[in-house]
């Protein structure tokens, strides 16, 4: 018996049509912040306790009908979602912005929209993601930390009554050590007790793991963490957050913010998978 021909993952299959859901608007307004994302994590973000494979198929009738676009470099890897002309205009009609999707190599791009997506579904633990900005957002925007700091991520977390400022740095090993001190240490001398950083470092060999423990240490000891898988986010957020004392005054949440540089930074709120 003849086996059915599979259908190549960039090439659409015609005549197919969707009516869009609520979780399909929230994923193509997703996807226009994040600009480009891989299956894994739309799943994550959108599809909660949904089986993956039926996940996968409603992806699929999306990038059919016109609304996603597609991108994969091999059998063997996952595809990478962005938004076809069909999505643009619809999340243009909804009052959203999109922005360009980037240039060349998405692989340091597509860690940060990991780590985002894992701390935008920390929800179910007691973990409220306030506000999120990526660095492209940053840049476009024109925000800067002091010092002209500009994170991979910086993101906002309430838990507990308290509110604390994360800034992520990926790190994919293209950088050299005594640059990736360099950044770092701009870090330690803000000395502010409400920001955590984190270096994200996927896959890297243990030489280059204990490089940056040890930079970490000598520019942020008080503050700074090393993850090196998402698996580890949850987790490592309730340790980090529920050992820090709410603090004694007040802040715009009432009971959470204890530093101005965290005030500022949590100075607009947004939903779960950061959309206004």
């Amino acid at each position: 018996m003849n086996e059915p021909i599979r259908q190549p993952r960039a090439q659409r299959r015609k005549g197919t049509e969707v009516c869009l859901t609520e979780r399909d608007h929230d994923l193509l307004q997703a996807l226009a912040r994040f600009r480009a994302a891989r299956t894994s994590d739309l799943i994550r973000l959108c599809f909660g306790n949904v089986r993956k494979d039926t996940a996968a198929a409603r992806l699929r009738r999306l990038f059919d009908s016109g609304y996603l676009a597609v991108h994969s470099d091999g059998i063997s890897k996952e595809s990478v979602y962005t938004l076809a002309a069909r999505g643009r205009r619809t999340v243009e009609a909804a009052g959203e912005r999109v922005g360009r999707i980037p240039r060349g190599t998405l692989e340091h791009h597509l860690a940060i929209v990991s780590v985002w997506v894992s701390l935008a579904t920390l929800r179910s633990a007691g973990v409220e993601l306030i506000r999120v900005r990526p660095d492209w957002e940053l840049r476009e925007q024109q925000e800067t930390l002091p010092l002209g700091l500009i994170p991979d991520l910086m993101a906002v977390l309430k838990i507990n009554g308290t509110v604390r400022a994360i800034c992520v740095e990926a790190d994919l090993g293209s950088e050299s050590i005594p640059v990736l001190r360099s950044k770092l240490s701009r870090y330690g001398v803000l000395q502010d007790p409400g920001l955590i950083l984190v270096v994200y470092a996927p896959k890297q060999s243990p030489t280059r793991l204990k490089a940056i423990r040890q930079v970490l240490e000598e520019t942020c000891a008080e503050s700074g963490v090393l993850w090196t898988s998402v698996n580890e986010i949850p987790e490592c957020i309730r340790h980090l957050l529920t050992q820090i004392e709410p603090p004694l005054r007040a802040s715009p949440y009432s009971d959470g913010t204890s530093d101005p540089l965290t005030e500022t930074l949590a100075s607009s709120t947004e939903t779960t998978h950061g959309r206004k």
